[in-house]
């Protein structure tokens, strides 16, 4: 079961971002998009980020929340007519249309939760040592997020050295 902060301006009807909402486990706080205070969000596992209706303040607040709350996993609820305007630098992890079924909303929380929960793997083959990535099929190195430009040897050693840490 998640923690759930729903993000939006309908404060009338604030379950029509998300019907299936409703149906799910999840325990979900409902918050409106104008005020947004990160402090609230802290101890959100996921947030979502109704932007149904207007595409720039749902932007603005998608970009805020990476800068105030990066950890916290975003998901967009949007129509398909906006889908042309959602970018990565929205910043989310994910989008939802707004009738999206229940087992379609569990799975999409359940995947964008998932780096929080530790279950995201490395590729297979690959050598995980804390924030260190070793990909020997394609002999790329990631450090905290960020590729290393190594030769050679320095790639075999530090494979080699990752993968038998005694």
């Amino acid at each position: 079961m998640a923690e759930i902060v729903l993000l939006t301006a309908d404060s009338k009807t604030p379950g029509a971002a998300l019907p299936a909402l409703e149906f799910l486990p999840h325990k979900v706080r409902v918050m409106p998009l104008e005020s947004l205070p990160p402090e609230g969000l802290r101890a959100a596992e996921l947030v979502v980020l109704d932007a149904r209706q207007d595409l720039q303040v749902a932007r603005r607040a998608a970009r805020l929340l990476r800068v105030t709350n990066p950890a916290v996993p975003l998901v967009l609820v949007v129509t398909e007519g906006a889908l042309t305007a959602v970018t990565e630098e929205w910043g989310a992890r994910d989008f939802v249309l707004a009738g999206a079924s229940p087992a379609e909303v569990e799975a999409r929380i359940r995947l964008a939760t998932a780096a929080l929960n530790g279950s995201v793997s490395a590729p297979d083959e690959a050598i995980v040592h804390g924030n260190l990535v070793i990909n020997p099929i394609s002999y790329t190195v990631k450090l905290h997020g960020r590729s290393l430009d190594l030769t050679y040897k320095e790639f075999e050693l530090l494979r080699y050295l990752a993968a038998n840490p005694d």
